[in-house]
Order: C-alpha cells, then sequence, then structure tokens
C-alpha cells in the first residue's frame, strides 16, 4: 500500500451566511417546478398521511401538468379547477398565521386545488419560478 494512502482528507469549512436569501425575478419563459425542501409533514391541520394512494396519484399528476406553465400562465389562470390564489395570512378567514418560515415565504404566497371539488389543496411559495410546497391540506383546513 502507497504511503500516501493513509493520509487522512481534512474536510473544509463552510462558511455560512447570515443573509436571507431574496426572491429572484423569474425568467420568463421558464416553466414553473416544484421543491419539496419546506414540506411541513408533522403539521397538526395539515396531514395526509392516512391519504390512499389516489390522492397521492392526483397531486402528482397535478404537479405534473402545472409543470407545463410559467409562474405568470399560473399566477393568471382563472382554471375553476386548479383556482391558484394568493395568500393574505392578515385575512380574518385564514386560521394559521404563516408558514413559520421567512416573511418572504409568507409575502410570496400561493395555493392552488388539485381538483374541482375534492382532494384539496396546496399551499406554498414562489422564489422565481420554483414553488416550494409547504402544507398538503387535503381536507381544506387552512381556510375551512
Amino acid at each position: 500500500m502507497p504511503k500516501d494512502s493513509k493520509k487522512r482528507i481534512k474536510p473544509k469549512q463552510i462558511p455560512q451566511s447570515t443573509k436571507r436569501v431574496k426572491p429572484t425575478t423569474p425568467i420568463q419563459d421558464e416553466k414553473v417546478c416544484f421543491n419539496f425542501k419546506d414540506l411541513y409533514r408533522n403539521h397538526s391541520k395539515f396531514r395526509y398521511d392516512d391519504k390512499l394512494p389516489p390522492y397521492f396519484c392526483k397531486l402528482l399528476e397535478r404537479l405534473k401538468d402545472l409543470s407545463t406553465m410559467t409562474r405568470e400562465e399560473l399566477i393568471g389562470s382563472r382554471s375553476k379547477s386548479i383556482r391558484f390564489n394568493s395568500i393574505d395570512f392578515r385575512l380574518p378567514s385564514v386560521s394559521e398565521d404563516g408558514f413559520g418560515l421567512s416573511e418572504d415565504a409568507n409575502d410570496s404566497a400561493f395555493e392552488f386545488s388539485l381538483s374541482a371539488n375534492e382532494h384539496g389543496r396546496v399551499h406554498g411559495y414562489f422564489i422565481a419560478n420554483i414553488f416550494y410546497i409547504v402544507w398538503l391540506d387535503p381536507e381544506h383546513r387552512r381556510c375551512p
């Protein structure tokens, strides 16, 4: 065994930034994509662990369909089956004060339906053309 193979590689320290991430302007023709890094699995209202496979099939179908649209097309959509709306957490009819993340997330909060009359909604926020999913709301509990 060569003498050099016993040397240990020292991990480099990556400096942590304390700056907030500012939302960027989306590229006009870029399609929407989805990110699950902020998905809140254990929220008392927004539980989905008891849902059967048809719910998750509908969720994936909706995400696939929406990923063919740009952010502007999605926000401007008047489709009754999508029901893409902004969320104003200050309204008394809204059951939550915010996502519990940053103000940037609350300021760019949106929701959409999985289907016209069933399967509930998906809540999240935009940064550029990426929609970060925070809550799956199969029982319509955010705004009953």
